[in-house]
């Protein structure tokens, strides 16, 4: 095993070296082994790089300025993380790098982490090295910051996700103190780097998710969600306002629900979150009394749109969220008399996103009233049914088709979309073949709508 035989050469080269961290905590908790250790040293990074080639192993050095090196075993492939020891680190506004001072005291590396459920070691000997108490806050599966909260918030304003992060993954609960430092510094997540702050969340949201209702809920109620995420206001303020006949949740609720529902996809609990993120800007008073939100799936889109550049989503996780929150409600609208070319037309419209949206559209259902969900599941079986007698394989109109009409008739936004869709329903209906030609698509557009040139519907 790579361990021991790391652990041998450093101890025959008097360096100390250490299992810390995550490793530790899940060990006690019974928790698998699910990666590569954490491992520490009182080596400088350029000592355990010179040990690590003498002794014949890969070394990889992108962190060493850091005081991390990846050693990778030739023969069997395995990989682990070694870091030297620190007596501070800093993280500065909008770098995803820490400043560090390196040190060779245990005790004092320990310190400066983030919970004291993580600030355990093992030794060489498999002894438990814990001077901050973590195995007892381990034991009240609590978060402890192993000094002032206030001040390890400040220094690495992330911890406050990770906590998070812990609560939903592990079960964990918040310490007092902790808790209320958690909610004085939630705004410092401004000062984060995006791609860090998408790292945890997107963990987050991986979490089992019977703990994503309370974990969301807390986040919400400690200020940390909407700094992250002002997108979700809206959603927010509709708590306590009753959604209609088919809810018997509010809007927050329910959505808590779906993304609880939803298998543990990171994409698609994204589009969960966002799901009904529009509904106050759509929200309406109907002449039955009832409270309509016609047009939500559009505006939450946007909100998601905003909330994917914000977190630096890559393009294809973007336009799969911003596809998805756009057409939740299509699964769910679902009726027995919508026509063959309607069903497929929904399939070729999600291509690879299909499973996706049509388990989005399920959660959604089964998150609505015991009526609406026997009734719901009903018509969405049916969908699927019909999706599996009529397969798409290929989009309906030729890649490129929307380039070509941008630049032909001039067309974007709305009016591109509306295009591309009265050319998707000839291609069902039958008067043009499959991914016809992008310029037969320009002619009959241009001669359906009376004219030639920059103009369309």
């Amino acid at each position: 095993m790579l361990y021991e035989n790391l652990r041998d050469r450093f101890i025959r080269a008097e360096y100390r070296l250490y299992i810390v961290g995550g490793s530790v905590r899940d060990r006690l908790l019974g928790i698998p082994p699910r990666g590569d250790i954490d491992l520490s040293t009182d080596a400088l990074p350029e000592q355990v790089r010179s040990l690590l080639e003498e002794a014949g192993f890969g070394v990889l050095d992108m962190g060493i300025e850091f005081g991390t090196l990846t050693a990778r075993d030739p023969g069997t492939g395995e990989m682990c993380e070694i870091t030297t020891l620190r007596t501070g680190e800093r993280y500065f506004p909008g770098s995803r790098h820490p400043k560090v001072t390196f040190g060779n005291d245990l005790t004092d590396d320990l310190s400066r982490r983030d919970f004291t459920v993580n600030a355990m070691a093992l030794d060489e000997q498999d002894a438990l090295i814990d001077p901050l108490g973590g195995e007892r806050d381990l034991g009240l599966m609590l978060l402890r910051t192993p000094g002032d909260p206030g001040v390890s918030f400040r220094e690495d304003p992330l911890r406050i996700l990770r906590a998070f992060r812990f609560m939903a993954t592990l079960g964990f609960s918040l310490e007092d103190a902790t808790a209320d430092a958690l909610r004085s510094h939630a705004s410092e997540l401004r000062h984060v780097a995006a791609e860090r702050k998408l790292k945890e969340m997107n963990l987050l949201l991986q979490a089992p998710g019977a703990n994503l209702p309370g974990t969301l809920d807390a986040m919400l109620e400690t200020g940390v969600l909407l700094q992250l995420l002002p997108e979700l206001s809206g959603l927010a303020a509709l708590r306590g306002v009753p959604q209609g006949r088919h809810h018997n949740r509010d809007a927050w609720e329910h959505t808590l629900l779906v993304v609880s529902n939803t298998p543990p996809d990171p994409v698609l609990r994204w589009a969960a979150l966002f799901h009904d993120s529009g509904k106050a800007a759509a929200a309406t008073l109907g002449t039955d009394g009832q409270p309509h939100f016609h047009g939500h799936e559009r505006a939450g889109s946007e909100l998601a749109a905003l909330a994917a550049e914000s977190m630096r989503f890559s393009r294809v996780w973007r336009r799969a969220v911003e596809f998805l929150v756009l057409n939740h409600m299509r699964p769910v609208l679902y009726t027995g008399d919508w026509s063959d070319g309607a069903v497929l037309k929904l399939a070729a419209s999600a291509g690879d996103n299909l499973e996706k949206l049509l388990a989005l559209a399920e959660a959604d259902v089964r998150s609505k009233t015991p009526e609406t969900v026997s009734e719901g599941l009903g018509r969405l079986n049916e969908l699927r049914e019909r999706l599996k007698n009529a397969p798409v394989e290929k989009g309906l109109l030729a890649k490129g088709t929307g380039r070509v009409l941008q630049e032909a008739l001039g067309l974007s936004g709305k009016r591109l979309s509306e295009a591309v869709g009265k050319l998707e329903e000839a291609v069902l209906s039958g008067e043009l073949g499959s991914q016809p030609d992008p310029e037969l698509c320009v002619r009959f557009l241009s001669s359906s709508f009376g004219g030639t040139g920059r103009q369309g519907p």
